[in-house]
């Protein structure tokens, strides 16, 4: 018996010296203020229904005041080509009502297509003219590494400015026919259609990626990477933000 109560006592030793009792660590959540900056951030495009009221579907991000990134198949015609100097519609999310599937939010905003990438780049720049309350992102110009929490804002199936985290598997080399080869994040979560053209952003808010195609694997997806979102905005001498 003696024995025993040592033993319970050296448990409780270890137990209190390692903190058994402390509040759990983070394992990778945001902090509370992260999201609604990500979000504020974050603009969801639009399309008008029969009914005359506007339902989600694609996303973009805010990287000037007025010049927007969004994923190139989400401008493109329906022969998937992009004609520079196009329009499409826009809501933010700080007149956001969180009404589903319709919106009810009467302000819409129109942008402009000024720019695309290069043949297997799914990114597209836009430009608006309007002043709108909204967040901006900062560039991250870091290379993102496998295990790399993802804090994702996407439309998934018109459901506007939905959370998602998600976790870098492996930076890939994305190799087509009559193509460069293109950096591409591959991401594991659950972004879902209607995801595409919305920002994936690194613990500190940075960008780090545009989701851009779901795979035919579970929860698999690849997002432009940074690099390709950067050297778009200097090719058309976009001024950003970086930590730096």
């Amino acid at each position: 018996m003696k024995k025993f109560a040592l033993l319970i006592s050296f448990v409780l030793s270890l137990l209190l010296s390692f903190g058994c009792c402390a509040t759990m660590v983070n394992m990778g959540g945001p902090p509370q203020n992260l999201i609604p900056h990500l979000k504020n951030s974050t603009a969801s495009l639009v399309a008008q229904a029969d009914n005359g009221a506007y339902m989600t579907y694609c996303g973009a991000v805010w990287v000037t005041k007025h010049h927007l990134v969004t994923a190139k198949h989400c401008v493109a015609d329906n022969n998937d080509k992009v004609e520079i100097g196009s329009t499409v519609k826009y809501q933010i999310f700080a007149e956001f009502d969180n009404h589903f599937p319709f919106s009810e939010n009467t302000n819409v905003y129109v942008a402009k297509v000024i720019a695309e990438g290069a043949y297997n780049e799914d990114i597209a720049l836009l430009y608006t003219s309007d002043n709108v309350e909204h967040g901006i992102a900062t560039m991250a110009t870091y290379d993102p590494r496998p295990g790399q929490v993802v804090h994702h804002v996407g439309h998934p199936k018109g459901l506007q400015f939905s959370y998602i985290l998600a976790y870098i598997s492996e930076t890939r080399m994305l190799d087509v026919e009559d193509g460069p080869v293109r950096k591409v994040l591959n991401i594991v979560g659950f972004p879902w259609y209607g995801s595409s053209g919305g920002p994936g952003f690194d613990a500190q808010g940075n960008l780090i990626g545009i989701c851009s195609m779901l795979l035919q694997a579970p929860g698999q997806t690849l997002f432009v990477h940074t690099d390709v979102v950067r050297s778009l905005l200097d090719d058309n001498d976009i001024k950003y933000h970086t930590l730096n």
